[in-house]
């Protein structure tokens, strides 16, 4: 006769077998690989916003500058150029003494210059500047700019910063958005795997053929 306790556990009729326990998987690598995304992604964002605000600084160096009262050349492209004053408390304070500018184009004909409805300044490189009036450059060439006016003030004339500068920041939130919004998605997904993974099974047992005698 068989030995009795090798047999599986029977109960009422069927036999039955232990299932072996069901093994976690660990969430931890995910969980730090979501916040290393969001992390980066910031970090990302941040370079992104210094790069643009050092090129923002070189435009301002490369600015081309005439000194009041005097007068200059400009070497300028097809497009549209702001006309800033540079003096001390640019950024908070109204010039000094009126300036009076005339600027003609390679051919000798008067730029006609339009006054700017916003506030627009800048302290960079050394240089306190607010935007006053605006032109279009219709041709590339060479264009003179004369001033008059009291000493202490410079004119310096280049492209619109806040069109320069508007790209890199709209990078740089893309970027943060999108890398905030991954890290998040892949934590939610992680923690919804973590709490059915814990959940105990419905029975510890499972139907098995009765042995053969």
């Amino acid at each position: 006769m068989s030995d009795p306790a090798r047999y599986p556990i029977a109960h009422q009729g069927r036999t039955f077998q232990q299932l072996p326990p069901r093994p976690r998987q660990s969430s931890g690598g995910w969980i730090v690989a979501a916040v290393l995304v969001i992390v980066g992604g910031i970090l990302g964002a941040i370079g992104v916003g210094a790069i643009g605000f050092f090129r923002m600084s070189d435009s301002v160096d490369r600015y081309q500058r005439v000194t009041v009262p005097g007068s200059g050349d400009l070497n300028l492209a097809t497009g549209d150029y702001i006309v800033y004053f540079e003096y001390p408390g640019a950024a908070t304070i109204e010039p000094p003494e009126a300036v009076r500018a005339r600027l003609t184009d390679p051919t000798g004909q008067v730029v006609p210059t339009e006054a700017l409805s916003g506030e627009q300044s800048y302290q960079l490189s050394g240089h306190e500047g607010t935007a006053e009036f605006t032109f279009h450059a219709d041709r590339d060439g060479v264009y003179t700019l004369e001033t008059d006016g009291g000493p202490g003030i410079t004119l310096a004339i280049g492209q619109d910063l806040g069109s320069a500068l508007a790209g890199p920041i709209l990078l740089a939130v893309a970027i943060a958005v999108t890398a905030i919004v991954l890290g998040i998605a892949i934590l939610i997904v992680t923690l919804i795997r973590r709490s059915r993974s814990q959940r105990p099974p419905a029975s510890g047992f499972r139907p098995a053929m009765p042995p053969s005698i």
